[in-house]
This record gives structure tokens, C-alpha cells and sequence, in this order.
């Protein structure tokens, strides 16, 4: 999707579209994707056979795998890369998407979106939550994590989404961030890239106080069909206490921004603001459809106290709608 941003007379909502024009006059895009159903496909770095993170080239390494350049977990068919060798492409799926799928497993569920093997499913010790694409079943659920308003026609529900270690879903989304820049752009990231190929999120050589996130999510009836991955840089007039690159992924109903750290040894402690960039749904809705939270996914173990309250209305129609937000989520 593209906004014509010298067309007051569009259908975007004016407000997050005069925010994305303030945000744009202190940001530069380095990159950006949009991809629907009808893209084609794309490969970046369709000759290069080069892995960015192991620096390593044919014959070396095999690029023989499909990497995508965003996973295929939150819908993306049509964007690859021949910039990551078969066996990054192995370890980060073990070590970084896994833990990205974990937390959002759960909600990927709730709005429709299928894994490899078809429907997802969630099954747990005191849950099991399945669907067809239409319809959910929520059951086994215990009574203590129920909350029913007969008046109001609604169902709370709680649940406990499956471990994952914070910051390998925060490395998740740098990766899909230096995955889509272009390739000269790298040397600003030789750190960054280190951090992302180590073995082990523990035994590190660099750690963090505070890794800020910002995650937002809204009803599942607000979805948009298109990805959107953009990259921006901090322009020279612009105030030094502002990350220099962040990154923004939409996708369905769910929106991450992310600072991306290490990016010339800047000082991270330095940033005072996070600045807010709109999405599509702020685009197409406005800023009050979006239940946002400010998370900081820095612990490096794994984290099993994350708790979702949905809310289920309507019960006729099964329209299911995110109604608070994760809680207990960044601390160890």
C-alpha cells in the first residue's frame, strides 16, 4: 500500500497521517516492503550468494534453502533472500524464530493464520484451543481463568502463552530488519551482526539493560492484508537522543517497533524518546484501534509467566476481540 503525502484529499486518517509526515521529517527510509496476496516474488540479493552473518560464499556454504527474508510464520510467501546461507538459515530458526513463534503462537492462532502444517493449535496442560478458520473452540479451560458478563455478552479468557527467552524474539526482528537493508549499508551494523550469530543468548559478549519494544495488537476485525516492513534512519538535524535506525513490522492485526541496537557502538543508555511510527492500521482506522505496550525484552533466559486475557463477544458471530494485554512480560 502507498500514500500519496501531498494528497490532503486521500481516505488515510489525518491524524496518524500528519504524525507519519512529523516522523518522516526526522527519519529517512532505508528500506521498505509492502507485500499482498498479489506480490511477486522477490529476491534480495538475488546474485550475491554471500551470507551477511557468516560472511561466508558459494561453494563454501550451501544456499540451497528458501530463506525468507521475514518468516514464513507471519504470512510471507513472496520475500526471500540469497543472502543467508543454509546453515544460518538452520540456527536462526532454532535460536531466534522459534522464540518469536512461541510468543505470539497464541495470538497467530486467534487471528486465523496457519503454520506449514495447516490451522495452528494450542494445547496445554489447561488448555486446549483449536480452529478451523472460521470458528474457534476454547476448552478445558479451568474456571479460575474465566470471567463471564452475561449482561454485557462477554467471555474473558486468560491464558499462559508457551515459554520463549525475550531477547531472542527482540534478535528475531533485528534480523528481519538487516535482512531487508541494503547490503552496503551493513558496515554501519558489524556489531549487530555479531550479536545476532552468536550460539547462545547467555554466553554473549554484549548485554542490555533495557532492549525497548513496542508491541500493539488490536481486534481481529481490523486485520490488514498486507505486510509492512520499513527501515528508517535518524537524519543529521535530528536530535542525538533518538535511535538512530528502527524498525517497524505490521502484519494481520499486529504491530512491532524496535530500535536496532549496536548500530556504530551507539550508546543506547543515550535514547530518551522512542518515536512512534504510524502503520497501516493507524492509517486506515486511526490511533484508537490499537491496544499498545511497552515491553523491554532484554533478559536473556527463558520466560514462562506471560499471561493474555482475551475477550470473546458476540458469541453468535465468534468474533474475537484482544481486550487487555500481555502482562507479568519482561521480567525473568
Amino acid at each position: 500500500m502507498y500514500y500519496n503525502f501531498s494528497n490532503d484529499t486521500n481516505d488515510m486518517n489525518e491524524e496518524a497521517l500528519g504524525s507519519l509526515r512529523e516522523v518522516l521529517n526526522q527519519y529517512e527510509i532505508l528500506s521498505s516492503y509492502h507485500l499482498s496476496k498479489e506480490s511477486k516474488r522477490v529476491i534480495i540479493g538475488e546474485k550475491d550468494f554471500k551470507c551477511i552473518f557468516c560472511q561466508r560464499s558459494k561453494p563454501e556454504v550451501r544456499f540451497k534453502s528458501k530463506a525468507h527474508a521475514l518468516p514464513q510464520l507471519i504470512g510471507n510467501n513472496t520475500l526471500f533472500t540469497h543472502r543467508e546461507c543454509d546453515i544460518c538459515n538452520a540456527k536462526f530458526g532454532r535460536i531466534l524464530e522459534s522464540h518469536f513463534a512461541n510468543f505470539m503462537h497464541l495470538d497467530h492462532l486467534v487471528a486465523g493464520m496457519k503454520g506449514k502444517e495447516g490451522h495452528l493449535k494450542f494445547k496445554t496442560q489447561d488448555a486446549l484451543v483449536v480452529t478451523d478458520g472460521a470458528n474457534i473452540n476454547w476448552s478445558k479451560i479451568p474456571d479460575e481463568n474465566l470471567k463471564y458478563d452475561a449482561e454485557a455478552g462477554k467471555m474473558q479468557i486468560k491464558q499462559k502463552v508457551p515459554t520463549f527467552i525475550p531477547v531472542g524474539v527482540y534478535k528475531c526482528l533485528v534480523k528481519m530488519a538487516l535482512t531487508t537493508i541494503p547490503v552496503e549499508r551493513l558496515s554501519n551494523f558489524e556489531s549487530t551482526l555479531e550479536w545476532l550469530s552468536e550460539d547462545s543468548h547467555t554466553a554473549t559478549n554484549f548485554s542490555f539493560k533495557e532492549l525497548p519494544l513496542i508491541y500493539g495488537s488490536s481486534s481481529t476485525s481490523d486485520q490488514v492484508s498486507e505486510i509492512s516492513a520499513i527501515v528508517i534512519e535518524r537524519k543529521d538535524k535530528t536530535a542525538v537522543h533518538q535511535p538512530r535506525f528502527m524498525f517497524r513490522l505490521t502484519y494481520r492485526n499486529f504491530v512491532f517497533q524496535i530500535a536496532i541496537p549496536l548500530a556504530d557502538q551507539e550508546d543506547m543508555k543515550a535514547w530518551k524518546n522512542l518515536p512512534y511510527i504510524p502503520n497501516l492500521l493507524d492509517l486506515e482506522h486511526g490511533f484508537d484501534r490499537l491496544n499498545y505496550i511497552g515491553l523491554n525484552f532484554s533478559s536473556t533466559e527463558p520466560f514462562s509467566g506471560l499471561v493474555t486475557t482475551y475477550t470473546v463477544i458476540d458469541l453468535d458471530k465468534k468474533e474475537i476481540v484482544k481486550a487487555t494485554n500481555k502482562n507479568n512480560r519482561n521480567e525473568k
